[in-house]
């Protein structure tokens, strides 16, 4: 205890924070990637059922195109649009289609063409709403790691534990909110599902009409979805090591830390304005992305550390100093994260979720006994009987009298 670690100490936790973060992302990733793959799939299916098994392998003329894809499509075939249309969250891409669909000319005859282009705008308006959900709950998941395990770092280096809050729910939400490089990510998820829509649009559609086969329109359209592909990564690798180090400085401010030094990443291929910044020390109140800490740019990967030094050694053992008792609280090396936030983070969260951990098992073995004993009246699931048991009062009291009268009944001694 007592001695301030050496710069090297917080290079490698800070670089083993930012590779926890990344780990974290390829699930997000993956997820997206999936939705790619089988948005793909999709537009490839439509594309056979309205080019017909007769144009698979053999191309159209120009002619025999335009007045293949002119022909009306059927009832069904419209329906099944417009159910399409229904599973698209994002109201400007949802508003857009529906206005397309029901405009007089589409209600009384919406051609091939006109049925392909609504699908792929379909298709489209559903990954941007997945990548906009997955995007989110990452970032939000994110910015509580790196708060935490920023502090963490803090407290083990110094080898002094001490109790921290969380960042409130309120903060992280306003961090989530903000369009820190002059657009918010939801809006650059937006333009670049309007991108990729106009680039099938004009890519697949333009080479229906010039009569290609399905085989060469699939390889188009796999070259147009892996650019949309390229983009979402990109967009979630950058917008991550955003809020990562947002929430880290938060959590430098949190407990008394002023400085901090840029790291560069230390890799093969580094970027000169990232190696011009490794090891420069700057005040946290004047932070920027983009001039002196992460993301200096797309993908990049750098991180920061706190500046430590004496005083701050003595400022975290005064943290730690019971008044009362002059204890002094220590964190050993061998701690982990999740024991830490336990016991440190905001350590009266521990009580609550063990209450509410009491509260839904009580709960369970409640609902079992009145499945038990009234079983035509039960709900299938456990959380349909929560639900009324905490948001319908005069249904739950019917259920608890009727209880108490299978019990007696139950009780009573045959005659």
């Amino acid at each position: 205890m007592g001695s301030v670690p050496s710069n090297d100490y917080w290079r490698e936790r800070a670089e083993a924070r930012m590779d926890a973060y990344v780990r974290d992302s390829y699930s997000t990733l993956r997820t997206l990637s999936n939705a790619h793959q089988k948005a793909l799939d999709g537009i490839r299916e439509d594309i056979e059922r309205i080019y017909g098994n007769f144009a698979r392998w053999h191309g159209l003329t120009e002619d025999e195109a335009r007045t293949y894809l002119s022909q009306p499509v059927s009832e069904e075939e419209h329906a099944w649009l417009l159910r399409e249309i229904e599973e698209v969250q994002d109201p400007r891409i949802r508003m857009e289609l529906i206005a397309q669909s029901q405009a007089p000319a589409y209600q009384y005859r919406m051609s091939r063409l006109e049925r392909l282009q609504g699908s792929i705008h379909a298709q489209v308006g559903k990954l941007a709403d997945l990548q906009l959900s997955e995007s989110t709950e990452l970032f939000r998941r994110t910015i509580h790691n790196a708060y935490g395990r920023a502090i963490f770092d803090l407290q083990q280096g110094s080898g002094y534990g001490f109790a921290v809050d969380r960042m409130s729910t309120g903060a992280v939400e306003q961090l989530l909110r903000t369009d820190w490089s002059g657009l918010h990510y939801s809006e650059r998820i937006w333009k670049n599902a309007q991108a990729l829509n106009e680039w099938l649009q004009e890519d697949l559609l333009a080479g229906m009409l010039r009569g290609k086969s399905v085989d060469a329109l699939a390889e188009q359209l796999v070259d147009s979805l892996g650019t949309g592909l390229n983009e979402a990564e990109r967009l979630v690798d950058t917008e991550m090591t955003y809020f990562a180090g947002q929430a880290e400085m938060a959590g430098y401010r949190k407990v008394g830390i002023d400085r901090y030094i840029y790291m560069s990443e230390h890799q093969k291929i580094t970027c000169k304005r990232c190696l011009a910044l490794d090891n420069v020390i700057f005040p946290v109140e004047e932070a920027e992305p983009g001039e002196n800490m992460e993301p200096m740019h797309p993908h990049c990967h750098c991180t920061t550390g706190a500046w430590y030094d004496d005083l701050t050694m003595e400022d975290f053992k005064r943290r730690a100093t019971d008044p009362v008792t002059g204890a002094v609280t220590e964190i050993p090396n061998d701690m982990t994260f999740e024991e830490w936030e336990a016991s440190y983070l905001n350590p009266s969260t521990r009580a609550a979720a063990q209450a509410k951990q009491r509260k839904e098992a009580f709960d369970r073995k409640q609902f079992e006994r009145y499945q038990e004993a009234l079983p035509s009246q039960m709900p299938k699931s456990f959380k349909a009987f929560r639900r009324v048991k905490y948001e319908n009062e005069e249904r739950y009291k019917e259920w608890m009298a009727d209880y108490r009268r299978a019990m007696r009944a139950a009780a009573e001694p045959e005659k």
